[in-house]
């Protein structure tokens, strides 16, 4: 987990870098919340599923169903440590925020939004060619020292194709817009990133 602390506008922000679905996240991403005690927390996903979430954390759902992707990705992951869905820091900063009456909120793109985007970016040759390499990338083996080096290269090779990357670069605007939104609240502020889109993030927030 790596972290980044930057003032922006009229707010404190620490940003956490998370390699998604590993277990460990869940006791590093709880311990640095009792440590900021931010007063607004942003998780790199849609508004709609914070309450998703929140029904995980309450008991009320216990079990996330998977993408393809996600299923592949899991499974390689997995080589380096316990592997949980959804993202157990996400998880723990959800718990966290409903014991100390904390406002999440969900800084990517809304999935109306996102859909558009989706299908304005990437072409059905583009999809269809997309889709049928999921079969290889199961049996692919990744050469990677560590979970964030596996992160990396999962995320380049899914994104290859122009049209994927161009979605990715339009989430990682949204997220910037949505960082610098909030960043005027005046309050101490916690943003967590996906490791493969904080690069993106941070440079257009001019980090």
């Amino acid at each position: 987990m790596d972290i980044v602390e930057k003032k922006i506008a009229n707010s404190d922000i620490t940003f956490v870098k998370v390699v998604k679905g590993l277990s460990s996240n869940y006791d590093d991403v709880l311990e640095l919340l009792d440590k900021k005690k931010p007063k607004c927390i942003l998780l790199p996903i849609a508004p709609e599923e914070i309450e998703g979430l929140v029904s995980l954390v309450n008991g009320e759902l216990d079990e996330f169903m998977l993408t393809n992707y996600e299923e592949i990705y899991a499974r390689h992951l997995a080589a380096f440590g316990e592997v949980k869905v959804p993202p157990p820091g996400y998880e723990a900063v959800m718990k966290w925020s409903l014991d100390k009456n904390v406002e999440v909120i969900g800084m990517d793109m809304p999935d109306e939004e996102f859909t558009k985007i989706f299908c304005d970016k990437i072409s059905t040759m583009q999809f269809w060619w997309h889709s049928a390499r999921v079969k290889r990338w199961r049996k692919k083996r990744f050469k990677a020292d560590s979970p964030e080096d596996f992160a990396v290269k999962w995320d380049k090779q899914i994104n290859k194709l122009q049209g994927f990357k161009d979605l990715e670069r339009a989430r990682e605007r949204y997220m910037a817009e949505n960082i610098q939104k909030n960043s005027k609240n005046g309050v101490p502020t916690l943003a967590i990133l996906e490791l493969e889109r904080s690069e993106g993030i941070l440079a257009l927030l001019d980090i």
